[in-house]
């Protein structure tokens, strides 16, 4: 698939299902792009602030009856890499649900902080980390940005932005692509 056609199949997703709400009080679209920004001004990678947009995408391109949002990290992992993105875009999606359970164990306080809809989803996730599964976490090469990508993800709810505020992500995307 051609770089045009990746941007304008992300842009399709988002103009269609960006409105939809996940159990937080904000949209998807909102959550992405504020998820983006928060990346962007803490000047992290272009890799990083794609994924910080592009993390639940998963919720949007797949119809499971719920039970997508279960597993949404890996499908939207799966579907990003089939549209042709690398690792250091595709590895922290794959892993924010994760990078969740390893924060609530290794952590104080910080399951405290999560949202009721962040609550429930981390029982369907699978709880929080064992010692033995949080010291295989930090043994992934991409343990920091997987982290980094969690700490986006529990902050990006505030804004609520309409679809032209996400155009720098999907150029950036395009340009991403293109290297």
């Amino acid at each position: 698939m051609q770089v045009d056609d990746v941007v304008q199949q992300l842009k399709t997703i988002y103009q269609r299902r960006g409105v939809e709400h996940y159990g937080e009080q904000v949209t998807q679209l909102s959550h992405a792009v504020s998820c983006a920004k928060l990346a962007h001004h803490d000047g992290q990678s272009d890799s990083l602030v794609i994924a910080a947009f592009l993390h639940d995408v998963g919720h949007l391109v797949d119809d499971l009856d719920g039970f997508q949002s279960r597993i949404h990290d890996r499908v939207g992992a799966d579907y990003l890499q089939q549209l042709g993105f690398d690792e250091a875009v595709v590895e922290p999606i794959r892993q924010h649900a994760e990078a969740k359970r390893y924060l609530c164990h290794r952590e104080q306080g910080y399951l405290d902080t999560l949202s009721e809809a962040s609550l429930i989803s981390l029982v369907f996730q699978g709880g929080i980390m064992t010692d033995a599964e949080a010291d295989r976490f930090e043994n992934l090469e991409r343990f920091n940005e997987c982290v980094t990508l969690r700490r986006y993800d529990d902050l990006g709810k505030a804004e609520n932005y309409i679809f032209s505020e996400a155009e720098w992500v999907f150029e950036k995307i395009e340009l991403y692509l293109n290297q």
